[in-house]
């Protein structure tokens, strides 16, 4: 009897969270928002994700709890990611970042913040440009593999009511 009523709490939790998760959108919007998460999810600019989710849910009207879980849940990749997208950029820069720490905290330490300042745009701008090559064509793929089962589930789940 203990195990039919955990059952079916979890039933009723789990489809109450699916309805919310995808409440009012089409399996386009649903594949889309996923996609979308998972590419700003990635972002090697760490914090700005949720804020970039955000901006990119109001502006697109995509479900904005949809697509903070999704970002949520690649952060273990963002982490993952984040220095092998800047060991790429170093190496397409030319520039050993990774080297020049210790000149950089001595140029903090004279003063020297607008050197620091160019160094580390350069870093960031061209760790996002690597990051948009590599994340936007895997990204469009999730979108393109994503479409066709959100839609099948739908239809299976509209059949079997």
């Amino acid at each position: 009897m203990k195990t039919r009523t955990n059952n079916r709490i979890r039933e009723l939790l789990i489809t109450s969270v699916e309805k919310f998760l995808r409440q009012g959108l089409s399996p386009k919007m649903i594949s889309r928002t996923i996609a979308s998460a998972l590419f700003v999810g990635t972002i090697p600019v760490p914090g700005v994700s949720t804020l970039l989710c955000a901006l990119l849910a109001a502006a697109f009207k995509m479900n904005l709890a949809l697509i903070q879980v999704v970002n949520y849940l690649v952060f273990p990749l963002q982490l993952l990611l984040f220095l092998p997208f800047i060991n790429i950029a170093t190496r397409l820069s030319g520039k050993g970042v990774f080297l020049e720490i210790p000149h950089l905290m001595e140029q903090m330490t004279l003063g020297n913040w607008q050197n620091i300042s160019a160094e580390l745009f350069w870093l960031i701008s061209s760790t996002i440009l690597v990051w948009i090559v590599i994340m936007f064509p895997v990204s469009a793929l999730c979108y393109f593999g994503l479409n066709p089962v959100v839609a099948a589930i739908r239809k299976n789940k509209a059949d079997n009511s």
